[in-house]
């Protein structure tokens, strides 16, 4: 009786491992990602989550730009489903990670 009990827990186990295997990860959007920044503490930790996203490619992170502002700011860029995003972020006074300037347009603008 006791083998028995072993191979159906064996069985059962493995039903269930494999069946919480095939639940497809979240689908990212933009929104979410903006969302997601108040979760980090420093840009370094968003970067690091954002280069193991599938949907995600590409991630180059600037830590030298805009260094020399109060506080300092850093550009992050990515793209997700084919589409190019740039962020322009810094760590507030409460040391979360903030988005000052979500758009290409803005931050070309500030560049030049």
């Amino acid at each position: 009786m006791k083998p028995f009990i072993v191979i159906i827990s064996i069985v059962l186990i493995t039903f269930l491992c494999v069946s919480g295997c095939r639940q497809k990860p979240e689908k990212l959007d933009i929104t979410s990602i903006k969302q997601k920044l108040n979760d980090f503490d420093d840009v370094d930790e968003f970067v690091t989550w954002l280069k193991v996203q599938s949907t995600v490619t590409n991630v180059t992170h600037d830590k030298r730009t805009f260094m020399t502002s109060t506080p300092p700011k850093q550009v992050v860029t990515f793209f997700l489903d084919g589409v190019q995003h740039r962020f322009l972020l810094t760590v507030d006074v409460g040391a979360k990670v903030k988005l000052l300037k979500p758009t290409l347009e803005e931050l070309d603008r500030l560049k030049n």
